[in-house]
This record gives structure tokens, sequence and C-alpha cells, in this order.
């Protein structure tokens, strides 16, 4: 059923899904299959509606998810142009305004402080590593 599905989706890599069906295997398989179905599920959807989620440096996150549908964009086009199995980037990678808008709990704590809004002051320190030199 999901090879099925699979050929529906692909662009390219005709050849990789037809060693599918033989080998039960192929090149970039475990990016595949999940978005062969109809439903794509988050951490979000597992949460009960008791739960809350802490976003820190929530800015941060918006300009991430950008570069990591930048990077994905950019690795799908080199899979084509190899002729490798791909699916379009928007069937594999969740939207994170969805994912943000499903949350019913969320404290955030965004990257600059508004003077103009009221609420509780906070501080805290940027992510640091304490095993080498690696900055976030």
């Amino acid at each position: 059923e999901r090879n099925n599905a699979l050929k529906t989706i692909i662009k390219t890599g005709k050849d990789e899904i037809e060693k599918l069906e033989i080998t039960n295997s192929c090149k970039n398989e475990e990016f595949l299959f999940s978005s062969t179905f109809n439903s794509s599920n988050s951490i979000v959807d597992y949460l009960s509606e008791k739960s809350s989620i802490v976003l820190i440096h929530n800015d941060r996150l918006f300009n991430i998810q950008e570069t990591l549908l930048k990077e994905t964009r950019e690795l799908y086009n080199r899979a084509r142009q190899e002729k490798l199995p791909c699916v379009e980037p928007d069937l594999v990678l969740n939207d994170f305004e969805d994912i943000l808008s499903k949350i019913k709990r969320k404290i955030v704590f965004p990257d600059i402080q508004n003077p103009d809004l009221e609420g509780i002051k906070y501080s805290y320190e940027n992510a640091r590593s304490f095993f080498g030199n690696i900055n976030y």
C-alpha cells in the first residue's frame, strides 16, 4: 500500500521505486514513507489538553523553520537532478505556524523583551555548550 502511495507522489527516481518493489529497499526511503500518509502529525498531536509548551527564543524558531525549509528545498532540487526518489518539501515538513496554532497552552519567552508589554520580568542566559566552543 505504501509503495503504491509513493508512486503517486514521486516525481523522479522511478527506477529506485521499482527497485523498492523487488528488494524492499531504496535510496532515501526513510524520508519518503512519512509523506505517504493522509495526515502529518507532530508532537503537539500527542499532548493532552492540560499540557503546556514553553517556547524560548520564539523569534529564532521562526528563523530556524525558514532555514530548514530552504535547506530541504535545496536537497530536493539536488535529488531531482540526480534522479533520486524525492518528494516535495511541503509534503515532508510541517508548517511551524500551523503547529503553534494547535498549542492551546504555551509560555513564550521572546528574544527581545518589549517594555510596552506588562507581565513577568525574566532573564536567562543564551544557550551554550559546556563541551566545546559550540555557539547556538
